[in-house]
């Protein structure tokens, strides 16, 4: 119709003819015989037809992605401040934390300088009780701190060659006191030659004593 050069494919899915017309043909054609022409005509329109309809779906599929892209930046938005709130619930927590333990580390000292030493000696078991769980409550706050620089990327490992046999030993001996306070018997039982491993300490030692607790 335009006379301009054009190419066209064509798959046959049951048998058909195919009509080869040069454009002078093809326009006397059209001129002798005006119901081929209708038939253009309404074929063109179901085409710009379906070329709307084509259009108005991908104008409504973008306007539901964008709705989804709001409500996800809006998700976002509520979550990072969901994450500002508990940083700033943890930092509170942790100090408030820091004050009485302290304190208390401070009062435990005080009682083993000014105890006489029978006192002492008949309260010993006590004391090593309080001084365990003190501890213990001091390794908690720092498991908080560690959360919270992991989670800002600020605390790196501390890694070096760990003896872990005495690290076992040792965590182990620490939380039997509180285990005798309880009445309840432990026994460590390790093979021998476990050798090193390359880990951070301080953070190993506190996963074992959680465990044993």
């Amino acid at each position: 119709l335009e006379d301009a050069p054009r190419s066209a494919s064509v798959v046959a899915l049951e048998p058909l003819r195919l009509l080869r017309i040069d454009r002078a043909s093809f326009l006397q054609l059209l001129n002798s015989s005006p119901g081929i022409a209708t038939s253009i005509m309404a074929t063109l329109s179901a085409r710009l037809r379906q070329a709307g309809n084509i259009r108005l779906a991908d104008a409504q599929a973008g306007r539901q992605l964008a709705q989804q892209v709001a409500h996800l930046e809006s998700e976002k938005e509520t979550l990072l401040e969901s994450q500002r709130v508990r940083q700033e619930t943890s930092d509170l927590i942790v100090h408030d934390l820091r004050n009485p333990l302290g304190a208390i580390c401070n009062v435990l000292q005080m009682l083993e300088m000014l105890l006489p030493s029978e006192v002492l000696e008949a309260n010993r078991e006590l004391l090593s009780i309080a001084d365990s769980a003190v501890e213990r409550m001091c390794r908690l706050v720092d498991s908080l701190l560690d959360v919270s620089r992991l989670d800002s990327g600020e605390e790196p490992l501390n890694l070096a060659e760990v003896d872990i046999g005495r690290l076992l030993t040792t965590a182990f001996d620490r939380e039997k006191l509180v285990w005798n306070s309880d009445r309840v018997l432990g026994q460590c039982l390790l093979p021998p030659g476990l050798g090193t491993v390359l880990c951070d300490e301080e953070r190993i030692d506190r996963v074992v004593t959680n465990l044993l607790d």
